[in-house]
């Protein structure tokens, strides 16, 4: 990235440079590797207390260039993604894996049917 002009860095997506700032956090053994002030190991893991996330909100920080990219704002902005979990829900997992009982039928959004919330088919059950 060091090496791209600011017309390219500047249309670098917000989600390319939040991934590339996780890589290089989780892959650092310190923040002074990364030229950030505290000197606390994170041994691979995404930021986790509330230092940690203003330390990897200041790496953001760090790669501006001029002071007004948008792509670089909009990663500050949505730098909670990097340390969110975004697994499935217990009650979403249960209803997976719960087995049918004999003659059940399971139902496809794409069956045919009326339209839906979202505005997909349905087939009622």
């Amino acid at each position: 990235m060091d090496a791209m002009d600011s017309m390219d860095y500047s249309h670098i997506s917000w989600v390319v440079l939040l991934v590339r700032a996780t890589s290089l956090w989780k892959e650092a053994v310190s923040y002074l590797e990364l030229g950030l002030t505290a000197d606390i190991q994170h041994d691979g893991r995404v930021p986790e207390t509330s230092d940690e996330k203003a330390e990897f909100r200041k790496l953001l920080r760090s790669w501006y260039r001029k002071g007004d990219e948008e792509n670089l704002d909009e990663a500050l902005s949505q730098a909670y993604r990097a340390w969110s979990s975004s697994g499935v829900s217990w009650s979403a997992l249960l209803r997976i894996a719960t087995p049918l009982t004999p003659g059940a039928r399971r139902c496809h959004a794409s069956a045919p049917g009326p339209l839906g919330p979202a505005g997909f088919q349905q087939r009622m059950c």
